[in-house]
């Protein structure tokens, strides 16, 4: 399968849709999720039912209306619909859904708890690189936040249940993830490929999140993968996509001509005007004096991301297999600003012997995430219009030793984040036979996780303009020796061992009596340690080592 989409901020005309969700009795249902198909738009209606979402003015819309134990309802919204009644209808077939929660499953019908699942499907309509960015507007309770369009930064976007301050425990395959985001050097949402995901459900009280402690006060994202499934022959899928990117928002400046002469009245009252009516005329006759400069303008005006996943999967009753590989790629607006990602899963159930099963999981996430400066946008803000940033001659101005041409180009370093991060998991299931419904486990689970921080800037050289002769000349001091070569670098390594034992049991008796039992048994060994090292006078030109240094750091942590 082959999708293609561009996922552009357009301004266009909204209007403000309402309308009421009913049950089959005409009573209003209390949280119903409606959502805009196509987008990541969503509401919750409230106590008597209602809801409000912003539909466009000028064209139909459809919407998704949902509710646990009811059937969805899909509705296409004319542009002069207002004021909508919707009646849902109770779904058995949906009550017999079994979605995933804490350590273990459960029937969608014998939930006491606020559990919401979003399958992968669901996920995949997004156009997003990320599955945390996918998240957004899925669930009623759930907020999601990105705090950058940065791609280089990999920053997970922020993600709170029901208004909590905190994080949600992150639990990938029924592990636990320690780490809030990603510089904690573990996998989190965004090291996912989308394209594994089979299931996400978030636990938002405490009766769901109870068997994870107090690491699950801020509620919990369960996050299932996929696995083989039994048909017999090899089933081959693969999914590409290629999205065009362009900036929902940038900031306007003043030109230099309007820039110097609101400079001019702002300081009419304290001092004669800074820019005479000659200046003014020279900025457009002597560029290398007066610019008329938008750094903005540098900038590409699309970026653009990929992705691409192949799978293969099948087995039979005794085997069944799964194995996918995925890429993505993200270009961002100026040079040197980039983000690749490399996923890999291998999955393995067997029947070993009558009752007792094996599977084993190998999975991992390399990405390799670079940008030239962190600040390259922000920097915008603090250069005059009239500042010159490139003279005619094509030489880069000084501006007090600086120039923000150097980020927007990538000529004056990078910054460079390579993360690699594998996974095996084995567990053993065996189902004793003289007593229907028990089974007993043992599960096993490694981390190998290692991420490197590189910082590295180096001179380059920048020039001066004499307006008596015309000419320009380099800066001495942005040149080695005075301007100094400088290099971070940072190698952070996780350890993470999970050893679990339990006992469960799950028998249905006068085929509408469900009766389970979980007793569980686990210990946890996280060792994070990273060391650092700091060179701010490097030797030679373009060392790109680290060379000798003053000033190390190395540290350790270690919890249980």
């Amino acid at each position: 399968m082959f999708s293609a989409a561009a996922p552009f901020a357009w301004a266009a005309e909204k209007r403000a849709f309402s309308g009421v969700v009913i049950d089959e009795n005409n009573e209003p249902l209390v949280g119903a999720n409606i959502k805009v198909d196509g987008t990541l738009q969503a509401a919750a209606s409230d106590l008597d039912g209602r809801y409000t979402l912003m539909l466009p003015a000028d064209k139909p819309a459809k919407i998704i209306i949902s509710y646990i134990g009811y059937k969805p309802v899909n509705i296409d919204v004319a542009p002069s619909q207002n004021n909508l009644t919707t009646k849902l209808t109770i779904s058995s077939t949906t009550m017999d859904e079994v979605v995933v929660i804490g350590y273990g499953t459960a029937k969608k019908a014998a939930l006491t708890s606020s559990v919401e699942t979003i399958s992968g499907d669901e996920l995949l309509k997004i156009p997003a690189m990320n599955v945390d960015q996918t998240l957004a507007g899925q669930v009623a309770g759930l907020g999601v936040m990105s705090t950058t369009g940065d791609p280089s930064s990999a920053k997970e976007a922020e993600i709170h249940v029901r208004g909590n301050v905190g994080a949600p425990l992150l639990v990938i395959d029924g592990v636990p993830r320690l780490g809030t985001n990603t510089t904690d050097g573990e996998m989190r949402l965004s090291d996912l490929n989308p394209d594994d995901i089979e299931s996400v459900s978030i636990l938002k009280d405490a009766a769901a999140a109870a068997v994870y402690g107090a690491r699950a006060a801020n509620g919990v994202v369960l996050v299932q993968t996929k696995r083989g499934n039994t048909g017999g022959k090899a089933r081959v899928n693969y999914r590409g996509q290629f999205n065009l990117q362009e900036a929902t928002y940038l900031p306007k400046f003043l030109n230099a001509h309007d820039f110097a002469t609101l400079y001019n009245r702002a300081v009419a009252e304290s001092e004669s005007d800074v820019y005479t009516p000659y200046d003014l005329d020279a900025i457009k006759s002597n560029p290398n004096v007066y610019g008329d400069e938008n750094m903005l303008d540098y900038l590409d005006k699309w970026g653009h991301s990929q992705r691409h996943s192949v799978s293969v999967s099948g087995g039979v009753q005794s085997v069944k297999y799964f194995v996918s590989g995925g890429y993505a790629s993200t270009k961002g607006l100026y040079s040197n600003v980039s983000r690749d990602r490399y996923n890999y899963s291998v999955k393995l159930d067997a029947d070993l012997i009558q009752n007792l099963t094996m599977s084993v999981d190998l999975t991992g996430s390399v990405s390799d995430n670079k940008n030239s400066s962190y600040t390259t946008i922000d920097a915008a803000y603090n250069f005059s219009p009239l500042q010159v940033l490139r003279f005619t001659d094509g030489n880069l101005a000084s501006i007090n030793g600086s120039n923000p041409l150097i980020a927007v180009e990538g000529i004056g370093g990078y910054n460079k984040v390579k993360s690699d991060y594998h996974t095996l998991n084995a567990v053993l299931r065996y189902n004793l036979p003289w007593v229907k419904g028990l089974q007993v486990y043992l599960k096993g689970t490694m981390d190998f996780n290692h991420q490197n921080t590189t910082n590295y800037s180096k001179p380059v050289p920048l020039y001066l303009y004499d307006q008596a002769t015309g000419t320009t000349s380099v800066d001495s001091k942005t040149i080695y020796p005075n301007a100094k070569i400088q290099m971070t670098d940072k190698h952070h390594r996780v350890n993470n061992k999970l050893i679990e034992v339990g006992i469960n049991y799950n028998r249905t008796f006068a085929a509408k009596h469900d009766v389970t039992g979980l007793l569980i048994l686990n210990y946890q060994d996280y060792q994070n340690k990273y060391t650092s090292a700091r060179n701010n006078n490097l030797p030679g030109e373009y060392p790109e080592i680290i060379g000798s240094t003053s000033m190390g750091m190395k540290m350790k942590r270690a919890s249980v």
